[in-house]
């Protein structure tokens, strides 16, 4: 009797997908969202300290209310590994998902940061959009942003910074458009929205 060869097709699929992210994604997260805000997270802190800066982000994201939480965020998975990441949220809840950053920053580093109002009602705000860096220039952070196009009920906004034209052409291509120069942090910006 000829025993037949039964070959798993699925070892020859690669898995990939977009799903809302859960606490667990934090160790993979916060240092994508590092790489997208390094600057940003080290006037945070009070120190260019990469660690550091990467334990705070790990520790909001699994936190519930804040901007940089879970709930706000979609993960790009390929075979299990988290290799991208979006944390978005609606711009009208910028001074509550705020607040909890801004205490734990002054709790724990004694630092009173005022930032700049970086988004406003009327848009669902980009945050953070992050991929690893070998993973890049396969359009993941394209797909990521496609998906947000799905779920969202509003405009899409994000800032890009002036000095970053590539990532202002990829936005571009995308449809999104230039509203205005917005300062953050000590960086200035270019807002861009998308409205569908």
């Amino acid at each position: 009797r000829a025993l037949g060869r039964i070959s798993n097709s699925k070892s020859y699929i690669s898995k990939r997908m977009i799903r809302p992210a859960t606490p667990t994604d934090a160790p993979a997260v916060a240092p994508l969202m590092f790489q997208a805000m390094e600057e940003i997270v080290y006037k945070m802190i009070g120190k260019d300290h990469k660690e550091e800066a990467i334990a705070l982000l790990k520790n909001l994201f699994e936190q519930e209310d804040n901007q940089y939480s879970y709930k706000n965020a979609w993960v790009y998975e390929e075979e299990g590994a988290v290799i991208g990441s979006v944390i978005a949220y609606d711009g009208a809840h910028l001074h509550r998902l705020r607040a909890p950053v801004l205490a734990l920053i002054r709790g724990s580093y004694g630092i009173d940061i005022v930032l700049e109002d970086e988004t406003a009602e009327g848009e669902l705000y980009i945050d953070t959009l992050s991929v690893l860096p070998t993973a890049q220039g396969k359009g993941i952070g394209s797909k990521l942003i496609t998906h947000l196009k799905k779920v969202a009920t509003q405009p899409i906004g994000l800032l890009v910074d002036v000095q970053n034209p590539e990532a202002e052409r990829l936005y571009t291509r995308l449809g999104f458009e230039y509203i205005n120069h917005q300062e953050l942090a000590g960086g200035v910006y270019k807002h861009l929205v998308f409205r569908g």
